[in-house]
């Protein structure tokens, strides 16, 4: 656990958060969160005060609805991204900000369960994997924190899991699927036959493959990689006048290109030539 711990605490940028990735310069909550619950739980008296430091930039993201946005506060706040903040508010050294923090999260938590017991999909394919984060926080907020609204939220995950499982046993990934496979295709592409699902085993040629197709994946900007994983997402990006001012996208890659930033670099090019040709 050391080597990890040495990591994150060096990935921490001057914000307090963290970035999805080496490289990357804008943080998000997602990785903030448990990167400061792994670091509390490691306990090593070097990593006070990243963890400190950590839990001030989630204290500083959260939204006055009591909920966390991914990267932005002011942008709509997450499910997923609210209740790994809970737990790693609640593992940070205890002080009266970030208890008031999570208990304020956890209403907001709680007014975004549906009447079947699920939460909206966000970040996942997976309509269970929300609950399984709700079931993780709810298992972990004090005592005091609501007892019957920690109850009454447990209830429903658990009605809302007993009516989702697949008879086989597991939870499909999407809500249409009708079997719980790693392997499940895509609408419209063929389904895994035993030979197929050959690329997924554990032999040296599947491996090499694995690693060329990370590899190729790492290649690309973050924007284009997340709206490849997530088709349709809008991505919320940081406008002119943020605290970047660049109007870069969220994770610090790739200058908006639009019509104006277009034209303005076509006519600094025509100066550059006018200036050559003089």
């Amino acid at each position: 656990m050391e080597p990890s711990a040495r990591y994150l605490r060096a990935a921490q940028l001057s914000d307090g958060g963290r970035p999805y990735a080496a490289g990357v310069t804008q943080s998000d909550a997602d990785d903030s969160a448990v990167a400061v619950t792994f670091l509390a739980a490691h306990g090593a008296p070097e990593a006070a005060p990243a963890v400190k430091a950590g839990a001030q930039y989630l204290l500083n993201l959260q939204n006055s609805d009591g909920g966390f946005p991914t990267f932005v506060r002011g942008a709509p706040s997450d499910v997923e991204i609210t209740a790994k903040c809970v737990r790693a508010l609640l593992a940070s050294p205890p002080n009266d900000e970030s208890h008031r923090a999570a208990r304020r999260a956890w209403r907001w938590l709680e007014t975004r369960q549906r009447a079947d017991g699920g939460f909206a999909c966000e970040w996942n394919l997976s309509p269970a994997f929300p609950v399984m984060h709700m079931v993780d926080t709810a298992c972990v907020l004090p005592a005091r924190t609501a007892p019957n609204s920690v109850q009454r939220v447990l209830a429903r995950c658990g009605r809302y899991l007993d009516a989702t499982s697949l008879p086989g046993g597991g939870w499909p990934l999407r809500a249409e699927d009708s079997q719980a496979h790693p392997c499940r295709p895509s609408p419209g592409q063929p389904a895994h036959t035993p030979d197929s699902t050959a690329e997924f085993r554990h032999t040296p040629a599947a491996n090499a493959r694995r690693r060329a197709g990370r590899r190729a994946r790492l290649s690309e900007p973050p924007a284009l990689r997340l709206r490849r994983s997530h088709p349709g997402t809008d991505l919320p990006h940081r406008r002119s006048g943020s605290s970047n001012g660049k109007g870069l996208y969220p994770y610090g890659y790739a200058r908006r290109r639009d019509s104006h930033s277009t034209d303005k670099a076509a006519e600094q090019a025509q100066r550059k030539d006018t200036r050559r040709s003089g």
